[in-house]
């Protein structure tokens, strides 16, 4: 993939150059290392790949089909994964619905048609930030079980959760020393449960 290498002042000015170097704002980029703040700022800048273009058409459609409009903003995310925000403002709520439901069956939508068109993307799909929101929601409320089983010394239940946001609450705190995690349940109402590692301790010990 080809790539230039802008600089300017600061971060924002060499984004703006590269902006009106290449007269589109649909590019991907990447700091480059600054060896001394007296130096200008540089950035390395790719052209946006044709998967990202493919992947704006479709959801475009998609989106036109419902008479609605919205920006998108592309996360690589690795492995041909990537993050696909969408704002509508004034549907955002609609793409949403209830509990995420609406917005968990649009990304699999979307999924099935990239398979289809062979567009080489896997995505998770977000409105308005709705995932991330929800994401640091259960991390906090996860992460202030951990410190009430850590004082109690009682295990405690999480609420069900998607298997994606699932992985990355358990991932956060099996972190932790002082605690164990693991998962119980079945279906949908797979859920963690957030025990104390001392526990095992008392066990082996009788």
């Amino acid at each position: 993939m080809e790539y230039i290498d802008v600089e300017g002042t600061t971060q924002e000015e060499a984004l703006r150059r590269a902006r009106d170097k290449l007269g589109t704002s649909d590019f991907r980029w990447e700091p480059v290392s600054r060896p001394h703040p007296s130096l200008p700022a540089r950035i390395r800048v790719w052209l946006e790949p044709k998967e990202v273009k493919e992947a704006k058409e479709v959801i475009g459609t998609i989106l036109r089909l419902m008479g609605a409009k919205g920006e998108l903003e592309f996360t690589f995310l690795g492995r041909r994964r990537w993050r696909i925000n969408i704002n509508t403002r004034s549907w955002d709520s609609v793409l949403i619905g209830k509990g995420g439901e609406t917005l968990e069956a649009l990304q699999h939508i979307v999924n099935l048609i990239f398979r289809r068109k062979k567009i080489r993307m896997d995505v998770e799909l977000d409105v308005a930030g709705y995932k991330e929101r929800q994401l640091t929601l259960a991390l906090n409320k996860a992460l202030a079980v951990a410190v009430r089983v850590k004082e109690t010394g009682k295990e405690m239940t999480l609420d069900p959760m998607p298997p994606d946001k699932r992985r990355l609450v358990r991932d956060v705190l099996r972190r932790d020393p002082e605690i164990r995690v693991y998962t119980a349940g079945r279906g949908p109402e797979i859920y963690l449960v957030v025990a104390p590692r001392k526990r095992e301790k008392e066990e082996g010990a009788g």
